[in-house]
């Protein structure tokens, strides 16, 4: 597994060392080295002080030789790749909250895994429902995200975009129903929202190192999180699926999904089934012809002409990838 120089730094914070590492330092070092290789720590000597050089980012530990150095650093490497075993097997066998146990050790703070319906899949079990705030107790207790906490997500100092793929930072004022900010990863199989890899900051704040780390834990996750969203739909456990369709569906889970839609149950709502098969080779980009046939979908039901607001517009797709539903707004 290859690392950057914030990953190695945070794994030797209860050393006496002095970083000079680049908010960027990439991901690019293989092992650690007594003398230069490319895309290697470089391990000498300077005085007293340990220098490790990783492609001219700087950690420096006092009081410590090049021989021990070297074994130390080494080892960082040969843990992380264990580690990365342990967790392409862990998600292999859909052990979420055994990742979020192994994502422990080198976060040190409290994390979440939820699936594309903000169900929880896995928290941090060192932290109990009484420990972190009024939205971790809620998470513990009812096992969903609360629509509070969505709502303050969107509503977030940093304005966090619920459905954006990747990794976004978020932090609330106090006195909140979150008081933790951190960082929140979405992710996405198949251009397709399949769950959220979240780390709170209450032990430390998070820095480069664990924004890299989450993405490779997110690219980990993505596939088995994608299979576990097109099955749901294969069951026909999908709640708007099965209203869609005229099947039998769970109240309690259409409560909870209007609610994150920002929808109330005796309100009129408008829900679209769109099938988009694959444009031929050189002729569009399907992520455009998926933006047309939304459009197309709502221009017959204006806000000022209809009786139902566009806020209350779904518009679902069948992909040519996959036989899921993806809502679009």
């Amino acid at each position: 597994m290859k690392l950057s120089m914030w990953m190695i730094a945070n794994r030797l914070s209860s050393l006496d060392m002095i970083l000079d590492i680049k908010n960027d330092a990439p991901v690019v070092l293989k092992s650690a080295r007594r003398v230069y290789a490319t895309n290697c720590v470089h391990v000498y000597q300077e005085g007293d002080d340990l220098v490790c050089n990783g492609e001219g980012d700087i950690i420096r530990v006092h009081n410590m030789d090049v021989t021990q150095g070297v074994e130390i650093i080494q080892s960082v490497f040969d843990y992380f790749q264990e580690w990365a075993d342990q967790m392409i097997q862990l998600i292999r066998r859909r052990d979420y909250q055994g990742v979020i146990d192994l994502a422990w050790q080198v976060f040190q703070n409290p994390m979440m895994i939820l699936d594309a319906n903000s169900r929880v899949l896995a928290l941090t079990r060192q932290y109990p429902a009484d420990s972190l705030d009024e939205e971790w107790d809620y998470l513990w207790q009812y096992g969903y995200t609360s629509l509070n906490a969505m709502q303050q997500m969107r509503g977030s100092s940093t304005s966090v975009d619920l459905s954006s793929h990747g990794a976004q930072s978020f932090s609330f004022s106090r006195n909140r129903m979150m008081e933790y900010g951190g960082i929140s990863y979405c992710m996405y199989c198949n251009d397709i929202v399949c769950g959220r890899l979240t780390v709170l900051e209450k032990e430390r704040a998070v820095n480069p190192g664990d924004w890299q780390l989450l993405e490779i834990i997110a690219a980990m996750l993505e596939p088995s999180l994608g299979q576990i969203y097109y099955e749901s739909f294969l069951n026909n456990t999908n709640v708007f699926y099965n209203i869609l369709f005229g099947n039998p569906y769970d109240e309690k889970q259409l409560e909870i999904q209007l609610e994150y839609q920002g929808w109330n149950a005796d309100d009129c709502y408008y829900l679209a089934l769109a099938e988009v098969t694959s444009p031929e080779e050189g002729r569009g980009d399907p992520d455009k012809s998926l933006d047309l046939v939304m459009q197309v979908i709502i221009m017959p039901l204006p806000a000022e002409k209809s009786s139902i607001p566009r806020k209350n517009i779904m518009t679902f797709f069948i992909t040519p990838s996959s036989i899921s539903l993806n809502p679009v707004h």
